[in-house]
């Protein structure tokens, strides 16, 4: 007498089936193509806060430097000569600057020009291209530049 099967050749397999195992790998895929531009995104909003942050540093270590030197400030080029600001503000902002970023969170270097009254500081973005200032930055527009005019910020994140 048998009882329920035993040894009777009745025994069910349990696993996958291939059918199965690739219905779960495209449910995969497709949750990653979703998500993956949602990912870069987000970390371009980070790089363009990052980069909004130093410069915004930087820009009081400048006010800074002009309320010591009675309103005049590190005085290189004119406000549209864009220099690297990494060589043209150290003589004037060594101690401030050591612990400043004059570096955008994209690599590239933070620019500066002054006459001594005006001053712009500037990031090129991401595209490393100057652009014309517009006024606005669209949410998603990591290309274009973010701009401080006198210490108030012309273009800037939202």
């Amino acid at each position: 007498m048998c009882v329920s099967g035993i040894g009777t050749g009745d025994r069910k397999e349990s696993g996958f089936t291939l059918i199965e195992l690739l219905v779960v790998i495209a449910i995969i895929a497709i949750i990653g193509a979703v998500a993956a531009p949602k990912l870069l995104g987000v970390m371009e909003h980070g790089r363009v806060a990052g980069t909004a942050q130093s410069m915004d540093a930087v820009d009081k270590a400048i006010k800074m430097y002009g309320i010591q030197h009675d309103g005049s400030y590190p005085q290189v080029g004119d406000p549209g000569a864009r220099v690297a600001a990494k060589g043209a503000l150290e003589p004037f902002l060594a101690e401030q600057l050591e612990t400043m970023n004059l570096e955008d969170a994209w690599g590239n270097s933070l620019y500066y020009g002054c006459d001594g009254i005006n001053y712009t500081l500037r990031s090129y973005g991401k595209n490393k291209v100057a652009d014309p200032a517009t006024g606005a930055i669209t949410d998603n527009d990591f290309n274009a530049d973010i701009i401080i005019v006198n210490g108030g910020k012309v273009q800037w994140p939202k």
